[in-house]
């Protein structure tokens, strides 16, 4: 029997849906920072130990060279960063030719520019922080631009599911979007690619 001293207040009992999401934030938190670590490590193992920072560079790199090393070899990540960098070199908040392959004419671009946006905008946070130039911050953001959209995501559905549906739903969409396979696949840090946020669209057209 349990004492009435002992019994939590109602505004407790009513939130403790809430240790669901904060959970799964923090599963979340805890893959995607290994995975950071191990991608780093993994880049600075080939990175040339003279490859200097010059701010005039399309990429942050004199030379124009990049260092980013993308996870299993997902070619569209680079393709990804270095049209970003175009945008920047360029002035231009759309992009809709490339020279980097298809020589020597390049190719035209049809892919949507919201995910260049978003991978300039953790770019551009990471050059206020860090004062390094944004074309480089743009290639440095390629290893956590999808987990912070993956966060962003679960924190902001999460609040939205509880607030038209419930707790019970809130609690549940939460533990799915942070750990469910393969939805949960689709945001990995090193590898910035626009399916996640293509996901999350879909997701939020439905809600």
């Amino acid at each position: 029997r349990i004492s009435p001293h002992m019994r939590f207040p109602p505004w407790f009992v009513s939130r403790l849906w809430m240790l669901v999401p904060v959970a799964a934030c923090g599963f979340l938190l805890w893959t995607a920072s290994a995975r950071v670590q191990h991608a780093q490590y993994v880049a600075e193992l080939v990175k040339p130990t003279d490859l200097a920072i010059d701010s005039a560079s399309s990429t942050g790199y004199a030379g124009g060279v990049r260092a980013f090393i993308a996870q299993e070899h997902n070619k569209e990540s680079y393709q990804w960063i270095a049209q970003t960098q175009q945008m920047l070199a360029e002035g231009a908040w759309r992009l809709r030719h490339v020279d980097y392959d298809n020589a020597p004419d390049g190719r035209e671009v049809h892919s949507a520019v919201l995910y260049r946006w978003w991978l300039l905008l953790v770019g551009w946070i990471g050059h206020v922080i860090s004062d390094q130039p944004l074309t480089l911050s743009v290639e440095r953001a390629a290893y956590f631009a999808d987990p912070a959209l993956h966060l962003l995501l679960v924190i902001a559905t999460t609040i939205f599911v509880a607030r038209y549906f419930g707790s019970f739903a809130a609690a549940l969409i939460g533990a799915a979007l942070g750990a469910l396979f393969p939805f949960a696949g689709s945001f990995l840090a090193a590898q910035p690619d626009d399916f996640g946020l293509t996901l999350a669209c879909a997701l939020w057209s439905v809600l």
